[in-house]
């Protein structure tokens, strides 16, 4: 007694034994002198006091003597003490799995599904929505069921979304004339999760500067140029700087120069690399020298005689020539001379001068006896001023027999004038 009982894991039920005759007739209680026997090894009986820590159904036995009776144990589950959350599967990126919570007590009975109880925490890229979960970022996430105090903890794998576009590597770089960049291609889903390396499956093409040989391009020409990678429809440009390789030559400018006595010639200096590309002005950093004859001072260079000379650019023992042709500020041309008999424009003072001018005969500008030209001395020939005798030009004029085109009275335009004299040169 009692025939069937219901008791909690962990608790206890005591029995009593009764012993009747054949007619039925109670001949007393016999519980001290009876044994009981739960029939499982999941449940013991201490005299007639039985247990289990584990919830289940358990049939007890009552012996006296050679007379048995049974009765009924049912152990249920305890109060909750722990909880486990389901193990998590595999997803693929932007989709949710349901996860269940069971609930068990501290013998680890099951006290069933306590979902409804449960809050889920997850990591900074996981989201739940009730129990379904899941994240856009591919990898392993971690979800943690909690009922008030109790936690469990499960892992679950996000997997790529389906193809979407490619990215490059390196997207945007730099190199120098000639050198090479090689590139990397990536698939990715639409949340940025990389589906693998496709280097080898796409094509590149580059613009008109850049030859590529499949993900490897170069270019000789400075500046920044494209390269379009494309993969399964989609394509990316990445982009190279090119700079300018190390120094191969110089270049002097102007490769020609003229200039007199009295001038200077300032002279430029770049450096260009193998493929003619412009490294930079470096004049300043530069020397100039120059052949017999002319000197440079930095990069402006002259000489008092004339001639042609070699200017010579030079950075870091690589050089470069040029050509400087030096004329003579005198000679033929215009200039200043005393004599007699100077033919040319000039000022002069006289007797028979025709034309505008101050003098004895001036014809011409300049100064001296039968100056002809430029300079000063006897004999010139050329332009300049002169103080002498049968001079024909044009002037202003004092002196007899002077026919002036404005200041003199007599002949006014006149349109042609004959003039017979003698010079002695």
């Amino acid at each position: 007694d009692p025939a069937s009982a219901t008791i909690t894991a962990g608790d206890a039920q005591a029995f009593t034994a009764t012993a009747f005759d054949s007619f039925g007739n109670a001949i007393g209680d016999v519980t001290a002198n009876a044994t009981f026997d739960p029939g499982s090894t999941d449940a013991s009986c201490t005299g007639a006091s039985c247990t289990s820590n584990k919830a289940g159904t358990y049939t007890i036995t009552a012996t006296f003597n050679t007379s048995t009776a049974t009765a009924t144990l049912v152990v249920d589950p305890g109060a909750l003490a722990s909880i486990q959350i389901s193990t998590g599967g595999t997803s693929t990126a932007g989709t949710t799995q349901t996860f269940s919570v069971e609930g068990f007590d501290q013998f680890g009975n099951d006290i069933g599904d306590v979902t409804d109880q449960v809050t889920f925490q997850t990591d900074g890229t996981t989201t739940c929505t009730g129990s379904a979960c899941g994240s856009t970022v591919a990898g392993t996430h971690t979800i943690t069921a909690e009922v008030g105090a109790l936690s469990s903890t499960t892992s679950f794998t996000v997997t790529p979304a389906s193809f979407d576009h490619i990215e490059v590597s390196p997207q945007d770089s730099n190199a120098v004339a000639g050198q090479t960049v090689t590139f990397t291609a990536t698939a990715f889903d639409q949340f940025g999760n990389s589906r693998g390396d496709v280097t080898d499956q796409a094509t590149y093409t580059p613009d008109g500067a850049v030859s590529c040989t499949d993900n490897t391009c170069s270019s000789n020409q400075t500046g920044t140029h494209d390269v379009d990678v494309t993969f399964s429809g989609s394509t990316i440009t990445a982009t190279i700087t090119i700079g300018p390789a190390a120094l191969d030559h110089v270049v002097i400018a102007p490769k020609t120069a003229t200039i007199d006595t009295t001038q200077t010639q300032d002279y430029t200096l770049h450096a260009f690399d193998a493929f003619g590309n412009d490294i930079g002005d470096i004049t300043s950093t530069s020397t100039f020298t120059a052949t017999t004859g002319a000197t440079c001072t930095q990069a402006t260079c002259s000489s008092t005689t004339a001639g042609s000379f070699t200017i010579t650019g030079t950075f870091f023992g690589v050089s470069d020539d040029a050509t400087l042709v030096v004329t003579s500020s005198g000679g033929e041309g215009e200039g200043e001379g005393e004599g007699e008999g100077a033919v040319g424009e000039g000022e002069g003072e006289g007797e028979g001068a025709v034309g505008e001018g101050e003098g004895e005969g001036a014809v011409g500008e300049g100064e001296g006896e039968g100056a002809v030209g430029e300079g000063e001395g006897e004999g010139a020939v050329g332009e300049g001023e002169g103080e002498g005798e049968g001079a024909v030009g044009e002037g202003e004029g004092e002196g007899e027999g002077a026919p002036p085109a404005d200041e003199s009275g007599g002949v006014d335009n006149p349109t042609s004038v004959t003039l017979d004299f003698t010079t002695t040169v």
